[in-house]
C-alpha cells in the first residue's frame, strides 16, 4: 500500500541516528530526519544501487510521483551523481 497525504504529514522522526524510510513502491520513499522530510527514489544504475534526491516535503507533493515509466528514458542516460541531473518532476510539483 502506497503512502497517503495524512501519513505524510502526520509521520514523525523517531530517534534514529539515520531516519525513518517509509516506502511508497517501485522504489519511492520517504525519509524523515529530525531536519525535514525527503523524497528519495532507489535504482540501480550499471549494476549498482543509486539514489535519486527528488525534494523535500512539503515543497515536492506526494501527487508529485515519478512513475517508472516517466523515469526510465532519464536511468538510460549515462549520468553520474557527480553531475546536475535535470529535474525528473513538473515545475507544477513544486511550490
Amino acid at each position: 500500500m502506497g503512502l497517503t497525504d495524512t501519513f505524510v504529514r502526520q509521520v514523525k522522526h523517531s530517534g534514529a541516528p539515520a531516519g525513518d524510510k517509509h516506502t511508497d513502491g517501485q522504489g519511492l520513499f520517504l525519509l524523515v530526519r529530525v531536519t525535514g522530510k525527503y523524497w528519495r527514489l532507489s535504482y540501480r544504475f550499471d549494476g549498482k544501487q543509486k539514489t535519486l534526491a527528488l525534494g523535500v516535503y512539503p515543497a515536492v507533493s506526494l501527487y508529485c510521483r515519478c512513475t517508472p515509466a516517466e523515469c526510465r528514458p532519464f536511468f538510460r542516460k549515462p549520468v553520474s551523481s557527480t553531475t546536475s541531473t535535470p529535474s525528473l518532476l513538473p515545475s507544477s510539483c513544486t511550490t
